[in-house]
């Protein structure tokens, strides 16, 4: 073999070698790159400085209304300003954004509660709330609302919550609407709010054994109760 020949293999190795180290380091630079990036780490005061601004959303809102929120709202800043860590503080910026109309503002600063205070509940609750009925996010929702239950379990506002997320806004676990208000009389057994919705809701879907059934729990709960009488009286005349 002439030396020529030899000289151009030998070339056409090193042109083939050259782009296969080429390749190489371009992919694991790649997979350097494109990893996920850790959570930005912010301060509570960094923090609250994102949220200084008043930001009304919301059209229908008094002008008298407006003033009423915006001083609640610049006492809320300067108590965070003296301690940024309050959770109950953040929580009611929350409320006084959500009520404005600044949706993405309140769920920010309920976000930043659940991360202050992981075992609260009312945050994790008013962001099950946001998401339910108002940003259409029920798979967000019912995770929200599951943790506030998971932490507050005693506390039946929230089953209640959550049993009306699943029976008008997630049609995929619409059957749960009774499921979680039973889990709700688990824990808190003979509770008045939980049995009505219960015997209300069977009445409504017109499972009329089941209604019956939970009318008559309440009214063992509840004997004074007149309209559960009424409406017990109602179900057992469909029999």
């Amino acid at each position: 073999m002439s030396n020529k020949k030899i000289i151009i293999i030998l070339a056409f190795f090193i042109v083939v070698l050259a782009g296969f180290l080429s390749y190489f380091a371009w992919r694991q630079a790649g997979k350097y790159y494109f990893k996920k990036q850790p959570a930005e780490q912010i301060s509570p005061q960094e923090f609250l400085e994102r949220q200084l601004v008043f930001n009304v959303k919301r059209a229908d809102l008094p002008a008298e209304a407006v003033e009423i929120y915006k001083k609640e709202f610049n006492e809320l800043i300067e108590f965070l300003r003296k301690e940024p860590t309050s959770l109950n503080h953040w929580i009611s910026l929350g409320v006084i954004k959500k009520i404005i109309g600044d949706l993405e503002g309140a769920e920010a600063a309920w976000l930043y509660a659940n991360e202050l205070n992981p075992q609260n509940s009312l945050s994790f609750a008013n962001l099950g709330d946001l998401y339910g009925f108002y940003l259409k996010q029920p798979q967000k929702a019912e995770e929200m609302m599951q943790k506030a239950i998971a932490n507050d379990p005693k506390e039946p506002e929230w089953y209640l919550r959550l049993s009306s997320i699943y029976r008008y806004f997630y049609p995929e676990k619409k059957d749960l609407t009774d499921d979680i208000l039973i889990q709700g009389l688990v824990q808190i057994p003979e509770d008045k709010t939980l049995t009505a919705n219960l015997a209300a809701y069977y009445r409504e879907i017109k499972d009329v054994p089941k209604a019956i059934e939970w009318y008559e729990k309440l009214l063992a709960i509840w004997p004074d109760n007149e309209t559960a009488k009424q409406d017990l009286e109602e179900l057992k005349q469909q029999k």
